[in-house]
């Protein structure tokens, strides 16, 4: 099997271990069976002192793949609470993480929620490592609104069209980042619209930090997160950010009126209201954005980087 391309680089103390079967070929029964085969050949050969295994498809198998080893397995859901991985899933993670040495949440409803699933007592809550998107004092502030995210149905970026066709303030352009399975519908809807010549969509692109820097407001219409890593990085942008109060995330990065607005989910009025509002006040831009690079102190990579460090008991 050829090994796929990695989009990001990585540096050379970290070392991938991969299987060499390709998971198209076998059924989700066959091949759930060879990759908690491969996760306990690899535990059995490296006796890690600390395994730290992300995502609810797999944390059970990598603490039943522990048995009778010496590893300590710390386990983390990266999606919403609640989300349903499968049946199998649905029946083993609440009983199998029990086991695990601790739980760690990327929020506070995460921790309440697997909290009540499995009554573990050792969970910690560590959001996302938030890259600083340094201000270039040469680079212009322009009238744009950045929505950035993947078009799936529960980013409801169509809703943002609505609002600002709605709005209609002809000194503001609406771009989009990104790429996925609605952007044609999302294209479509733009392309019908009063407002379309101020609607641009970039796909997906690397230099988005020139967009973070160049935008004003970081408009957010997702339904459905574990934590939203592109608000996270617009407010450590500077930007102002208005986002739905939605599960999970935009609660613990958004201080409602003071970094940011969080509108209570689906309440479009009010969104519309907000956004507006922030359209027509500079001033309340500058001072909601210069707090959200505050608020993301919290979330440098060295300071996650040592809660992660801490919680695993290696420092």
């Amino acid at each position: 099997m050829t090994k796929a391309s990695k989009f990001y680089s990585l540096p050379g103390s970290v070392r991938i271990i991969e299987p060499d079967f390709d998971h198209r070929r076998y059924s989700r029964l066959k091949f759930t069976s060879l990759i908690f085969l491969f996760v306990r050949k690899v535990l059995k050969k490296h006796k890690p002192q600390v395994v730290l295994s992300f995502g609810g498809k797999y944390n059970s198998f990598v603490i039943l793949a522990n048995l009778g080893l010496k590893s300590k397995i710390f386990v983390s859901d990266r999606s919403r609470p609640g989300v349903k991985y499968g049946i199998l899933q649905s029946i083993l993670n609440p009983i199998v993480y029990r086991y695990a040495t601790g739980i760690i949440a990327q929020t506070k409803l995460a921790k309440e929620y697997v909290k009540r699933q499995t009554n573990h007592q050792n969970i910690t809550i560590i959001g996302n490592p938030i890259r600083i998107i340094s201000s270039d004092q040469q680079v212009a502030k322009n009238n744009i609104i950045l929505n950035v995210g993947r078009f799936i149905s529960t980013k409801n970026q169509s809703f943002l069209i609505e609002y600002f066709e709605k709005i209609s303030d002809t000194g503001w352009e609406l771009v989009f980042i990104g790429d996925g399975p609605k952007i044609d519908l999302v294209k479509k809807q733009a392309s019908e619209s009063k407002v379309s010549d101020r609607i641009k969509f970039l796909g997906n692109i690397r230099n988005i930090d020139d967009y973070y820097r160049a935008a004003k407001i970081f408009a957010f219409t997702s339904t459905s997160e574990g934590f939203p890593n592109s608000l996270a990085e617009a407010m450590s942008a500077g930007l102002a950010c208005i986002s739905f109060d939605c599960m999970a995330g935009p609660s613990d990065l958004i201080d409602d009126g003071v970094n940011g607005f969080l509108i209570p989910e689906l309440d479009h009025n009010t969104y519309i209201s907000r956004l507006s509002r922030l359209m027509n006040d500079q001033n309340l831009i500058k001072s909601l954005g210069d707090a959200a690079i505050i608020k993301m102190k919290k979330y440098h990579p060295d300071v996650i980087g040592d809660e992660y460090l801490r919680t695993l008991e290696l420092i």
